[in-house]
């Protein structure tokens, strides 16, 4: 598969205009100048950039549910009532779910990775 993009930021080298990514069994085999590619089944991206998926380092996804809650506290007090809260509504079921909302929300935002914090344990 040859993914062409106007352009294709490989992050270690410069961007490359009229950029292609080419992917086999999985794999990213070429990076590159569409002209240098080598021969595959072609989808052109149009005017697009692309680029690796972003990585968040730290995140809380059990407590995405909770997003707005507490505004009003300074962090001492946030986070105390923040832990008590979250054992007091949530679940282990509810905990899950939030989990899961925040791994769709972060995809949607171009995340591919994350390093969670869980306190709960729960696994997605």
């Amino acid at each position: 598969m040859r993914y062409h993009a106007r352009w294709v930021l490989p992050i270690t080298q410069p961007p490359i205009e009229n950029g292609t990514v080419v992917e086999t069994d999985g794999l990213i085999t070429y990076v590159g100048p569409r002209s240098g590619a080598p021969p595959g089944e072609d989808h052109d991206l149009g005017e697009s950039i692309l680029l690796p998926g972003l990585v968040n380092t730290h995140t809380h996804l059990e407590l995405t549910a909770m997003r707005g809650f507490l505004e009003d506290l300074c962090f001492s007090d946030w986070i105390d009532k923040l832990r008590t809260s979250r054992n007091e509504i949530m679940d282990r079921d509810a905990l899950l779910d939030s989990a899961r909302l925040g791994i769709v929300e972060g995809v949607e935002a171009g995340i591919t990775t994350y390093a969670d914090t869980c306190s709960s344990g729960v696994r997605t």
